[in-house]
């Protein structure tokens, strides 16, 4: 993507939100499955076909069914259908060529261990919705606000060209040392509000909370947005303030305060680290090359849902940072 920004006009438009779900879906898809599904032509029909289901899976939630054979939940299942065929193939191909090198992915794993067909096509679904929603979501909204602070831009900077070295390469032994970027990471999740709310449930004996008695089976919604927005935790909580994150503001807080990715100890999202590290790679790439700018006049507005996503294409200008170089 970013060799891909390199070549474009001075000064171009760049639609956020469709170069970093494309971007996501690769990265998911070759970690997971390795080459297989890295066609441009498939990476578009399958994040197409996945934004008609899950947007239809939004209204759903919302109490908002289907008609019994109407042309949405047809176009709902030709969607789902279309997808898992993608991975049915992907598995089967993998089957048939197993990997040479010592690279095993999640594919692998669940071919050895002889996992039925359709319960594998579901958890390769799972990893795969898991790996890119909620990272393409993070990212098209730390750019959004990255690119209204040129301030804080230009800190994330410096801390990439100071921790990495000018390669951009994150790896382990160095991931834990971009402080600030994390920072930013962080306070993007807690003011975009990217993973609203949470949910769980006891189904063996009775919960009580604040004093009212919950039936075993009840759900519990866990309200994470109205916490994060919550000005007895977090003062001024609609300024973006990624300082609000150092790691002395941090202590201060009660550990609770800030769990976007479960509370739960092993119910954690297992993916999590992975989460992080992809979406501080691909910042530490982007920043490394460009200043991104907002285009004035076109604003950003939230549809909240299961994650919160943009509600239109969300658009940046990029400026290569060779070009700020040359007027200094």
């Amino acid at each position: 993507m970013v060799e891909k920004w390199s070549r474009l006009p001075r000064g171009q438009h760049v639609p956020c939100r469709q170069e970093v779900f494309l971007l996501a879906i690769k990265a998911i898809t070759q970690c997971s499955f390795g080459d297989y599904i890295l066609d441009e032509d498939q990476v578009a029909k399958f994040w197409k076909a996945y934004d008609t289901c899950w947007f239809d899976f939004d209204k759903r939630q919302r109490g908002d069914e289907p008609n019994p054979g109407s042309d949405r939940e047809k176009k709902f299942n030709d969607a789902k259908k279309y997808m898992y065929d993608i991975l049915a193939a992907v598995i089967q191909v993998r089957r048939k060529h197993p990997t040479i090198e010592n690279r095993q992915m999640l594919v692998d794993v669940m071919i050895e261990n002889s996992i039925p067909d359709d319960v594998m096509q579901c958890d390769a679904m799972t990893y795969v919705i898991g790996g890119f929603h909620t990272v393409g979501n993070w990212l098209v909204w730390t750019l959004h606000f990255v690119s209204m602070y040129p301030e804080i831009q230009d800190k994330m900077y410096q801390e990439v060209k100071d921790k990495l070295n000018d390669t951009g390469k994150v790896i382990p032994d160095n991931v834990a040392q971009l402080v600030y970027i994390r920072q930013v990471m962080e306070e993007t999740l807690r003011m975009a509000v990217v993973a609203p709310y949470a949910a769980r449930y006891d189904d063996e004996k009775d919960v009580t909370l604040g004093g009212y008695v919950i039936p075993p089976g009840t759900p519990i919604i866990q309200a994470l947005g109205v916490g994060y927005n919550d000005p007895s935790i977090w003062q001024n909580p609609d300024k973006f303030d990624p300082d609000r994150f150092s790691p002395e503001k941090v202590a201060e807080r009660h550990p609770y305060s800030f769990q976007p990715f479960g509370f739960a100890g092993n119910r954690k999202c297992p993916g999590y680290r992975f989460a992080y590290a992809q979406v501080a790679t691909v910042l530490a790439n982007i920043l490394l090359k460009f200043q991104v700018h907002h285009v004035d006049g076109l604003g950003v507005k939230a549809m909240y849902g299961l994650v919160t996503t943009p509600q239109n294409e969300v658009w940046l200008t990029i400026t290569p940072r060779s070009d700020k170089n040359k007027e200094e």
